[in-house]
Formats: C-alpha cells, structure tokens, sequence
C-alpha cells in the first residue's frame, strides 16, 4: 500500500514535494520495524533531503524525519551518525517546543544513551539528568520514563565508578516504580522499549527489572509517522 501511495505521489507532485517525502518517511518507518534496515536507510535519507528542500532545515516534518534517522543509525550500530542526527533534532526540538516539552526531553535521554555507547560518559550524564529533570516537571515521580531514567542513570554512574550515587539512583527508582502491571499490555521478553517522541501513552513494563543493566528507549515504538498537511 504505501509503495502504491508512493508511485502515486511521485506522479501527481514528483519525488521532491512534501506529501511524497511524508510518503517516504513513513515507509521509512515500516521498513525500520520489519529490520529491513538499508532500504530504511536509503528512504528517510530521501525523505529528510525533500523535507529539508521542500520546507526548510528547521520545519517541524525536517526535525522529526532526523530524530527518525537517528533512531535508525543507532540500530544499525552507526553511533557518530545516530549522535550528529540527536544533536540536530534536540536543538530543533527546542526551538519548535522548547526545552520542557515531553519530545524535547525524550530525545535528550536517547541522545544520552547514545553518548553512553560512544563512551561518552559526562556528556550521557549531562543528558539522563536533564531527561530526569524535564520528566519530574512533565510526567508522574511513578511515571515508567522516570523510572528507566533513573535506572539508565544508576548505570551510567556505576559504569563511572560513583558509586554511592549508583545506590541512590537505584534505590529511588525502585521505590517510584508502583505503576500496577494489569495497567498496560506487556512488552515481549527482551523487547528493547524506547520512548515514543509523541506518544500519549507509554507502556512500562510488567514488572521492574533488575536495577543494574543500562536499559534500551523506553516505548515499544518511537518513530514518528508524519500525516499530509
């Protein structure tokens, strides 16, 4: 279906307008979940350079076709990449929302997990507290984001050796994670959760894990299909 809405686009607008770039990220989007990671690769690097000529760098369709693209390059275990595309759709964010919104603060968490895997330790650091924080103002103290924040964080302070911080982190983590588990659908065993960029609602998880291992995006779908305008 999308490659048939796709034909049709390119034919009535031409590969470069807007409606086809919205067309392709969101192919984009289902080749990502079907792991057919390239051919995801090649679609929303279509989508962002048609978005980028059709509305500009900082038009709110841009910045969410790069936070997509991010997403993607981390996958695929291209960390410099994954990191320049965050970085770019942070400070978008930022400026289309601003620095409290629940998008923003999302991606500066992904963006710390992220700076972990570089072993970038200080600068993951730098973005977990600030995810902490931007939850603490937007979310419930016993929301899942706040939880895997402070549980990624506790990581991050043992992989650093702080360790009386680590305790901290965890033991407030587990006391904030009361939200009943009969109160959202489970996630697979294993399934690496993520925060959704635009999500109303999150999925925690059955039951807490154990408080020591740097967990994965909080959401069980994070990228962002665009609609037509």
């Amino acid at each position: 279906m999308f490659l048939q809405a796709l034909s049709g686009f390119q034919i009535l607008h031409g590969p470069g307008h807007s409606s086809t770039a919205i067309c392709v990220n969101n192919l984009g989007i289902l080749y990502h979940r079907q792991a057919r990671l390239h051919k995801a690769e090649k679609v929303f690097v279509w989508a962002l350079n048609s978005f980028q000529k059709a509305r500009g760098p900082d038009d709110f369709s841009t910045i969410t076709c790069v936070n997509n693209l991010g997403l993607l390059y981390r996958d695929q275990g291209k960390l410099p990449e994954a990191e320049n595309m965050h970085v770019r759709a942070l400070s978008g964010l930022e400026t289309a929302l601003g620095p409290l919104h629940y998008s923003t603060v999302v991606c500066a968490h992904d963006l710390g997990l992220i700076c972990r895997d570089l072993g970038k330790l200080e600068r993951a650091e730098q973005m977990f507290s600030r995810a902490l924080a931007g939850f603490g103002k937007t979310r419930s103290p016993e929301h899942a984001s706040t939880f895997e924040t402070l549980n990624n964080l506790g990581a991050l302070y043992l992989d650093q050796g702080k360790l009386k911080k680590a305790e901290q982190s965890f033991e407030r983590a587990i006391a904030q994670k009361i939200v009943p588990p009969s109160s959202s659908p489970r996630l697979p065993a294993g399934c690496r959760r993520r925060l959704d960029l635009h999500a109303k609602h999150e999925v925690p998880t059955s039951s807490p894990p154990p408080p020591y291992k740097l967990r994965g995006r909080i959401d069980s779908s994070s990228l962002r299909p665009l609609r037509s305008l």
